[in-house]
């Protein structure tokens, strides 16, 4: 009984460290992200600028 516990612990453990290394990919992605769109949307003005802008405040 005691090694199936270890094994699901090992398992979950695993999980839990694979999952936090896909997030800190997406945080990293998602910074690139609006890092380019800053960028880009401060060029543009008018009607292009303000129907973009609310979804990045």
């Amino acid at each position: 009984v005691a090694g199936v516990f270890r094994m699901q612990l090992e398992a979950t453990a695993n999980t839990a460290q694979f999952l936090s290394g896909q997030a800190d990919d997406l945080a990293k992605e998602l910074a690139d992200i609006a890092r380019s769109w800053g960028d880009l949307s401060s060029k543009w003005t008018g009607k292009a600028r303000s129907a973009y802008e609310p979804a990045w405040e």
